[in-house]
């Protein structure tokens, strides 16, 4: 079902963000773009001849503010990794269309894997990665209408299959945040005793 990914992974954001984060100003406005993009996900605009989801346009905006709130050296550093996210993401989209032997793989994740890997490969910070992600697609996805267009009038632009590939690809970004974090932790619970050993035979 076209969508699941997408709304599951925000759901469960969702319950996470509004019953199990300690009450703060960012549980607040996480709990509220969570649900606007829900809501917002079966909206489409339109903009003179082209159609926009709506929820595709607002993970766009949040990318902006996001990236926005770094050092100008970060933004910079950020635009450019949001590019490169951009053209793994039409340039997959091409290739599916010019080698139908790619058709075996499921689209979404032949798309949202590979930007997954390239997202952190090249940043580290999660928040960062996230923006990253929703960046890249996003610009990605515009720049691919524009070769839609010409093809397929009526495209929709950041159609839910489009939100289904973000939702994997951040999923998967924090998916391996998390085993980083548990492997931090199991790996300071190793340290101390070791040093407090050290410590002693000094």
């Amino acid at each position: 079902m076209d969508g699941s990914y997408f709304y599951w992974f925000l759901w469960i954001g969702w319950v996470i963000t509004t019953f199990i984060m300690k009450k703060s100003a960012e549980r607040f406005w996480l709990s509220l773009l969570l649900l606007l993009v829900i809501i917002l996900s079966t909206t489409t605009l339109h903009i003179e001849a082209h159609a926009m989801n709506a929820a595709f346009l607002l993970v766009g905006l949040i990318s902006y503010l996001f990236i926005g709130k770094y050092k100008i050296l970060t933004i910079g550093t950020s635009i450019f990794f949001s590019f490169l996210v951009s053209f793994v993401y039409i340039g997959i989209h091409l290739l599916i269309i010019y080698d139908p032997i790619w058709i075996l793989i499921d689209r979404v994740y032949l798309i949202s894997i590979p930007i997954a890997a390239l997202v952190l490969t090249i940043s580290k910070p999660l928040d960062l990665r996230l923006s990253i992600v929703l960046s890249g697609v996003f610009h990605g996805e515009l720049g691919y209408s524009i070769f839609m267009n010409g093809f397929a009038p009526g495209y929709i632009i950041g159609s839910i299959d489009v939100l289904d590939i973000i939702a994997i690809s951040c999923m998967s970004i924090l998916i391996w945040w998390g085993i980083e974090t548990m492997l931090s932790i199991a790996k300071q619970r190793i340290d101390r005793p070791i040093s407090h050993l050290k410590g002693k035979a000094q």
